[in-house]
């Protein structure tokens, strides 16, 4: 149901770090409330910290495989 969908969400977004990704490729830390460089994403994910990325218009969630290779992904249309 639509109410527990948000109940999910409130528990991921209390545990965990989650991160915003725009259509600029911008990705955004809910929980420090800022955009964060790939390098800083590298040093959460180094520093094993849990975190999950959502795209901000649509809402869906990255799975964790799809989350790494998505991220060097934009990484590499950056430059």
């Amino acid at each position: 149901s639509l109410s527990s969908q948000y109940v999910i969400r409130e528990k991921i977004e209390n545990e965990l770090r989650v991160i915003k990704k725009h259509g600029s490729r911008r990705l955004y830390d809910t929980k420090d409330s800022c955009y964060v460089a790939f390098l800083e994403l590298g040093i959460i994910i180094a520093d094993g910290k849990e975190f999950r990325i959502f795209d901000a218009k649509t809402n869906l969630h990255f799975q964790p495989e799809s989350s790494a290779q998505h991220v060097l992904l934009l990484a590499t249309q950056t430059k």
